[in-house]
């Protein structure tokens, strides 16, 4: 498993990021539906969890990312 995802820093162009997060995450989505309907089960647990522990920390990027700009915006 990689776990080379960085939280991003705060800049101008953070919505661009919440967008290309949403696609990662979804993409990633995917990917797991695939393997684990590909092996009909949840038999090759390591990859199904490796794909699952990228995915969770995506979305926890994600929702970082998005409650800073909901914070941002309340300051505007």
């Amino acid at each position: 498993c990689s776990s080379d995802l960085i939280y991003p820093p705060i800049y101008p162009g953070i919505e661009d990021k919440l967008e290309d997060l949403k696609k990662s995450i979804e993409s990633l989505r995917i990917e797991l539906h695939n393997t684990v309907e590909s092996d009909g089960s949840f038999s090759n647990k390591e990859s199904t969890y490796c794909i699952s522990n990228r995915l969770d920390r995506l979305i926890v990027q994600f929702l970082k990312v998005k409650e800073q700009v909901e914070v941002d915006k309340g300051r505007a």
